[in-house]
C-alpha cells in the first residue's frame, strides 16, 4: 500500500542520495504535521483468506504476492450500504493495483487469487 496517487507509483525513480535507504518505511510515513495533500489513510480488514474490505482515501493498493481479482465498490447512502460498480481490466491495471479517491473516503471489497 502506498499513500499518494497513482502518478507517484508510475513515475520513474528520481536521483537518490548515497546515504538514503531505498524503500525505507520511514519514507512512506508522513511526518507529524504534514500537509493534507501529502497524507492518506487506510483500514484493511481480512474477511477470508483471499478477501478483504479496504476503506481509505488517497491510497494506491498494490498486489505483491497475489493478483487482484474482483474489486467491488461499496457505496454508503443515507447510512446504508449499497453495491456500486465492479472494477477490472483498465481500472486495476490488469489486476496489479487500484486507487482510492484523494478527496473522500471510499470502500472496496477485494478478492485476490494466486497464479500457480
Amino acid at each position: 500500500m502506498k499513500f499518494g496517487d497513482v502518478r507517484s507509483i508510475m513515475a520513474p525513480p528520481g536521483p537518490q542520495k548515497k546515504d538514503e535507504k531505498k524503500d525505507s518505511p520511514a519514507d512512506q510515513a508522513p511526518a507529524f504535521g504534514a500537509s493534507p495533500k501529502d497524507t492518506g489513510v487506510a483500514l484493511v480488514i481480512r474477511t477470508a483468506p483471499d478477501q478483504f474490505v479496504i476503506v481509505g482515501s488517497r491510497v494506491v493498493v498494490l498486489s505483491a504476492k497475489a493478483r487482484l481479482g474482483t474489486i467491488d465498490e461499496v457505496l454508503i447512502e443515507k447510512g446504508q450500504q449499497a453495491p456500486g460498480r465492479r472494477m477490472n481490466g483498465d481500472e486495476t491495471f490488469s489486476g496489479s493495483l487500484f486507487t482510492l479517491d484523494m478527496h473522500r473516503l471510499e470502500v472496496r471489497k477485494v478478492a485476490t487469487y494466486t497464479l500457480q
